[in-house]
């Protein structure tokens, strides 16, 4: 069991990080095997970028201080996410039925639709880090990793696969119910106990923007694609960002969120 563990964490940061490791995911049982711990990944991640955040703000000023946190996140992920946001915005909004819709997600290049959705999410992420101060953004950055890839990870089982070939096809035929509610769970144990009740209110925001997208997927292609999920992750943080800016700004209620 330790084993079985070990593994499956180990598969969840190979495949959304750049961290290298010898987990490799040969199958797609072996993918699906990793689900549940993209949470825990995430919130790694996260706290990698607040932490980066923390210290440049003892050296520059907040915004200056987040772009520095932010690049080093995408490259700690390789950009994994925002290209599947990017891909996503492409395909929705310049494809003009379903098979051209999927022709232009499976296309590498980027097109305007693309790089608009991919800069105002850097733009958006950028300044509700801005505002949030070192302490606050211990939790809010870190929760909202967590909560953004525990949002993709519910949209998993909840439409069929759009293709059977590609990224989200390779594992969504292995992936059990149990694996996706483990991996849910996850996300939010961890927003939890760093957020508080605020950790609700974040989930309970992320679940709305994820059923949006579910409906637009699922009228545009039919069903998820890894594109989909990976532009789900992305806003779904910076849903939760914002919230967690607001909360900063505002001075709004504490909640049991520590460090605040």
């Amino acid at each position: 069991m330790k084993f079985s563990v070990g593994i499956g964490f180990r598969r969840a940061a190979a495949f959304l990080t750049r961290v290298p490791n010898a987990a490799p995911f040969d199958t797609s049982e072996d993918l699906a095997s990793a689900v549940p711990w993209f949470p825990v990944v995430g919130a790694l991640v996260g706290a990698s970028v607040a932490g980066v955040y923390a210290g440049a703000l003892q050296l520059t000023a907040p915004l200056p201080a987040a772009g520095v946190a932010l690049t080093c996140g995408v490259l700690l992920t390789g950009a994994f996410h925002e290209d599947g946001l990017g891909d996503m915005a492409d395909g929705f909004g310049g494809g003009y039925n379903r098979a051209d819709t999927l022709r232009i997600m499976k296309d590498s290049r980027q097109g305007t639709y693309g790089v608009m959705a991919i800069a105002l999410s850097l733009v958006i992420r950028l300044t509700s880090i801005a505002a949030l101060p070192w302490r606050m953004a211990i939790v809010a950055i870190t929760a909202s990793h967590a909560l953004s890839r525990a949002s993709a990870v519910g949209l998993m089982r909840s439409l069929p696969a759009a293709t059977e070939d590609g990224l989200g096809s390779a594992y969504l035929a292995s992936l059990k119910i149990r694996r996706v509610a483990a991996g849910v769970a996850s996300g939010l144990a961890i927003a939890a106990m760093l957020a508080g009740l605020w950790a609700a209110v974040a989930a309970g925001a992320c679940a709305i923007a994820a059923a949006v997208i579910r409906v637009i997927a699922k009228r545009k292609i039919g069903g998820i694609t890894g594109d989909v999920l990976g532009a789900t992750q992305q806003i779904c943080e910076c849903v939760s960002l914002t919230l967690f800016a607001g909360v900063a700004t505002h001075h709004w209620p504490n909640w049991g969120m520590i460090w605040r």
